[in-house]
């Protein structure tokens, strides 16, 4: 009767030991399988402001990856009056165009804005947000910039090219 009750013990012994390691097993980090964001997600390459000679902008860059997915890009002007270095960017002008408005050619990477601001200033501190179609993914905002003159020294060659409306649209972060 002894011999039984040890062999009864050792099976339950193995069993709980059993049951324990199952248990230990199940534990861990259990979450939600997350989307391969780098192959939904697209990125600021370059973009410039230039000024042209009738006071209107030009905004120029490129952006790589998943390029179907730009839902919106908005541009955010500050006029300087007189120079703000160290000054926060605090934006007087913001427009917004859709996403398939913005780009040179059908499928391209690189995008053309034409704006004409309502405040005449001789330079802008300005800065590009473009929002992303799927949500959840965050905007790509570019570095504040300064205008340049450039687009001064050479023609201007806008037939056929994308244009921002010549009033601004109220747009809120």
């Amino acid at each position: 009767m002894k011999k039984v009750n040890e062999q009864f013990r050792a099976s339950i012994l193995c069993g709980v030991l059993c049951l324990a390691s199952f248990a230990l097993c199940a534990c861990g980090r259990k979450t939600a399988p997350e989307p391969d964001v780098s192959a939904l997600s697209f990125q600021l390459r370059s973009v410039f402001v230039e000024r042209t000679e009738g006071g209107c902008l030009i905004a120029r860059g490129s952006i790589g990856g998943a390029t179907r997915n730009v839902a919106s890009a908005v541009l955010e002007l500050q006029p300087l009056e007189e120079s703000c270095e160290g000054c926060p960017f605090v934006p007087q002008e913001r427009v917004r165009v859709e996403g398939e408005n913005i780009w040179e050619a059908p499928g391209a990477e690189t995008f053309f804005l034409r704006y004409c601001p309502t405040s005449r200033a001789e330079e802008y501190r300005w800065r590009l947000s473009v929002q992303n179609a799927l949500p959840g993914l965050p905007p790509q905002i570019s570095p504040v910039g300064l205008t340049s003159d450039e687009a001064l020294s050479r023609p201007p060659s806008l037939s056929g090219m994308p244009s921002l409306p010549e009033r601004p649209e109220e747009v809120r972060p």
